[in-house]
């Protein structure tokens, strides 16, 4: 895959025709998709069989919330997604892995903006509750149903590949429920009574 992807960025900078170009475009999405699948999928792999350490330090969520959020401001923007991030303290933190908390908080946040339909809603939530710290992310949604939450955590499911882009691997929630349970992280996945789409984490204060 690597030798291929430096070819087709190789052959892109003289291309001899537009059909060309356009092709070889096409092979580099490709291969660039391959390449982030093959990542994921060793991150899975790598989480379950405990291979790489756990490595806690402090952590703020809002900050890492925020972060996310700017990450996907051009999906944001390109849906006209209304986004909201509610929160009552300037700083929410904790002790825990801050790669594999990230991973959680980006997966789930971009789970949220992929199915959330073109103009909808994304809300998220971060409160101290019972000594805790409880993250929500919610999305407006018209395509889930409660029975799809027994196949959401299954790797490579997705309900719908029009809705999801081509870099969706569907593999980020099966990370998100890998990592949440190597950081005895509660997570909880619903749909609401509005059909909205709910994920939340319940996160202890040192965690794990």
């Amino acid at each position: 895959m690597a030798e291929l992807k430096t070819l087709a960025e190789v052959q892109l900078k003289w291309p001899e025709k537009e059909t060309e170009k356009q092709f070889l475009e096409e092979v580099l999405e490709v291969v660039n998709q391959m390449q982030k699948m093959v990542a994921t999928i060793l991150t899975q792999v790598r989480a379950e069989a405990k291979v790489n350490p756990i490595n806690v330090s402090s952590v703020d969520i809002k900050t890492v919330i925020l972060d996310v959020v700017k990450s996907h401001k051009k999906i944001i923007e390109d849906k006209k997604i209304h986004l909201t991030v509610l929160s009552e303290e300037k700083t929410y933190d904790i002790k825990t892995d801050p790669d594999m908390l990230n991973s959680i908080i980006n997966n789930l946040f971009d789970n949220a903006v992929q199915y959330c339909q073109e103009g909808g809603l994304v809300t998220s939530k971060i409160e101290k509750l019972n000594g805790n710290i409880k993250i929500s992310i919610t999305n407006t949604n018209d395509i889930l149903e409660p029975e799809d939450l027994k196949h959401i955590f299954e790797p490579l499911w997705r309900k719908s590949t029009s809705r999801t882009s081509r870099e969706n691997t569907g593999l980020g929630l099966a990370i998100v429920k890998t990592f949440c349970e190597l950081l005895d992280i509660k997570l909880e996945i619903k749909i609401l009574d509005n059909k909205d789409f709910y994920a939340g984490l319940s996160i202890k204060k040192t965690n794990p």
